[in-house]
């Protein structure tokens, strides 16, 4: 069944949510189709003392660009479909990212490839590229061609399979994932609202940039959940119109058995972090958490109007 994340955290400000005055400093960075339960959260804006920011998207330091209209040149999700539509697999975290592309790739035998290989081959049914920037002003991508889908997860789960992934490289990974035996300064912070928003490191988040984050989202990302892969899938299926054509119960087999596997495999990924970690990691990443919500809650939902009109289980 569809699962959900909610978290609570308070702050000695009082304040409740993401607050325009007070941000952090931006220097570091399967349920049945159409089934769906809810979250709700509560978080206290914060500002954090500056470390170092990497971002692995190798985005613009320097952009502060808040413009809902940074992503202007990739087409809107409401739009009519085209035989020039190149659908581009936005992957922000690669454990999700990389488990939808795998299922794609070997169930519905889809040809895939990163972006910058695909430029110069048009054979590529689908493309995938963890910046969202680079994808949207990619030469294959011309005026309103590109469609953004990805699939995400709750913040916590993602910033915890970094955290225990560079814990086994050090070798800590014998050790209780704490503030102790963790550092964050390598982490971005906020990376699906920098990138939404085409924010750099050097700028504090805002209220604003939030705001234009979410409306991005909104306009431009077919927006698949993690703990509702089965539903991400199908409503892929009926939006880009994928079939199976090649052995249609061979691919529907391999499909239920790939959710399955994905699933199981997702939710024991990483080490439950402790309450100080947990705590930390939430606060670094307070607006991603609030987008994730959104998502989880609200848009979700709200994006199964844009297959109304296409019959559950088209994929046969």
């Amino acid at each position: 069944s569809d699962k959900s994340v909610a978290h609570t955290v308070t702050h000695d400000s009082g304040a409740s949510g993401p607050d325009s005055t007070a941000a952090d400093t931006g220097t570091h960075d399967s349920g049945t189709p159409e089934s769906h339960s809810t979250a709700t959260t509560s978080f206290t804006a914060f500002s954090t003392d500056a470390t170092t920011y990497v971002n692995p998207t190798r985005q613009s330091r320097t952009s502060t660009s808040t413009s809902s209209d940074s992503l202007k040149t990739l087409k809107p999700l409401q739009e009519p479909h085209s035989s020039t539509d190149v659908p581009i697999l936005w992957i922000p975290d690669e454990s999700s990212g990389n488990m939808l592309r795998d299922i794609l790739r070997r169930c519905h035998t889809k040809s895939i490839m990163d972006l910058s290989i695909a430029i110069g081959n048009n054979r590529a049914d689908i493309v995938t590229s963890p910046s969202l920037i680079i994808a949207a002003t990619s030469k294959l991508v011309t005026p309103h061609t590109g469609r953004i889908f990805t699939v995400l997860r709750h913040p916590l789960e993602t910033a915890m399979v970094i955290i225990n992934h560079d814990r086994k490289v050090r070798h800590n990974d014998l050790l209780p994932a704490s503030m102790e035996n963790t550092n964050l300064d390598h982490m971005t912070n906020n990376p699906l609202t920098r990138q939404l928003a085409n924010v750099g490191s050097t700028t504090a988040l805002t209220n604003e940039h939030y705001e234009t984050a979410k409306t991005n989202m909104e306009k431009y990302i077919l927006v698949g959940i993690a703990d509702r892969l089965d539903t991400t899938i199908d409503r892929l299926e009926r939006y880009f119109g994928w079939t199976f054509t090649n052995n249609p119960l061979l691919q529907e087999r391999c499909r239920k058995l790939s959710i399955l596997v994905g699933s199981e495999s997702a939710a024991g990924e990483s080490d439950p972090p402790s309450d100080e970690l947990k705590e930390a990691l939430l606060k670094r990443n307070n607006f991603d958490v609030l987008l994730y919500e959104y998502a989880t809650t609200t848009l979700f939902d709200n994006q199964a109007a844009l297959v109304k009109d296409v019959p559950t289980n088209s994929r046969m």
